[in-house]
């Protein structure tokens, strides 16, 4: 519902790596780590988009799981705004309205404008990020999570 904050977890596989439980992910959550988060919970949505990369851009991927700071790197390439718009009409189609976004705490683009409200950012739990949100009003920017 609208109202009430909603777990929300919008993951775009970089490669069939994330659909399987590897232990190895460039993302702040993986896939499987989100999906026992949400179904731990009585409300909660996961997004998954296919986007598609280059296929030097998968090759890249694959080949940086051996180079833990060159994986993170291609993760935070910058997102493509149409993907990004994809996922909050998603969202907003699905009856969200506050969520609590399974992430890294990070800058994200304006999400009022899709009748979205970011009211928190939930870590991974026993990841080494546990910085705090943006602060409210704060201007944001949005990379990949």
């Amino acid at each position: 519902t609208p109202e009430r904050d909603t777990p929300v977890r919008v993951h775009e596989p970089l490669s069939v790596l994330d659909l399987l439980e590897t232990g190895a992910s460039t993302h702040s959550w993986t896939l499987d780590a989100a999906i026992r988060e949400i179904a731990g919970r009585d409300l909660g949505v996961i997004v998954m988009l296919n986007c598609g990369d280059t296929r030097e851009h998968l090759i890249d991927v694959f080949t940086a799981f051996d180079q833990k700071e060159r994986a993170e790197a291609l993760a935070r390439r910058p997102v493509d705004f149409k993907t990004y718009g994809i996922g909050a009409q998603i969202l907003r189609e699905l009856g969200v309205g506050r969520m609590q976004v399974l992430s890294k705490p990070r800058r994200l683009g304006s999400m009022s404008g899709y009748g979205l409200e970011v009211t928190g950012f939930v870590p991974m739990p026993g990841s080494s990020t546990e910085a705090p949100c943006p602060p409210e009003g704060a201007e944001r920017t949005a990379t990949r999570a």
